[in-house]
């Protein structure tokens, strides 16, 4: 098999307003899109303006933005199917569709036809019809979830999710951001906090 000349497309469906999408979700996007430009990546905000200037504080370009009905994610289905031809057009096919909370994982799974789909849980389940169709969508249409932690995966699979669709997402480090010296860096830390030794 010939190797893959072309980068690989992300669509990044992220959705602030909806439980774990906000601002520590964002950020970690931002940083993987940062980290990572070998891959043509396209982030899409499933939200209203705020959300959207939410998405831009914390690192992100978005290339558009889809307003929900009533707020809920999995509403903005015709509004993301009409704007995938024009963001297709700027950036090329989508390989991939991720999304970056359990409600856009259930959008996802709405709008992206043929092409592979890959969820981010950032949070446990929630009580409720949305965590119940989540599930039932997922019987139907399986994908991988990445949870953020092994509690997360824990209880994405007791709420009934199949445990062979949870993975977890290792924690990475940015080693551009810690200090050059480490254990001095601890030691002040300690001592500001003024824990050991």
């Amino acid at each position: 098999m010939e190797p893959r000349l072309e980068p690989i497309r992300i669509l990044h469906l992220v959705d602030p307003g909806s439980p774990g999408g906000g601002a520590c979700t964002l950020r970690l996007l931002a940083e993987a899109v940062e980290r990572i430009p070998s891959v043509t990546q396209c982030v899409l905000v499933v939200g209203n303006a705020e959300h959207a200037a939410l998405a831009s504080r914390c690192g992100l370009r978005p290339a558009g933005r889809v307003s929900p009905p009533a707020g809920a994610t999995a509403l903005a289905r015709r509004a993301v199917v009409r704007a995938l031809p024009m963001l297709e057009r700027e950036h090329g096919r989508f390989d991939i569709v991720q999304a970056w909370t359990a409600n856009a994982a259930t959008l996802a799974t709405l709008v992206a036809g043929d092409r592979h789909r890959l969820g981010i849980l950032p949070i446990g389940p929630l009580d409720g019809i949305e965590t119940e169709a989540f599930g039932t969508l997922l019987e139907q249409h399986p994908m991988p979830l990445l949870a953020l932690g092994p509690t997360i995966r824990h209880e994405h699979a007791v709420a009934g999710i199949d445990p062979d669709l949870l993975f977890i997402l290792p924690p990475g480090i940015n080693h551009d951001v810690l200090p050059e010296d480490r254990a001095l860096a601890r030691a002040e830390i300690r001592r500001r906090w003024k824990v050991g030794s």
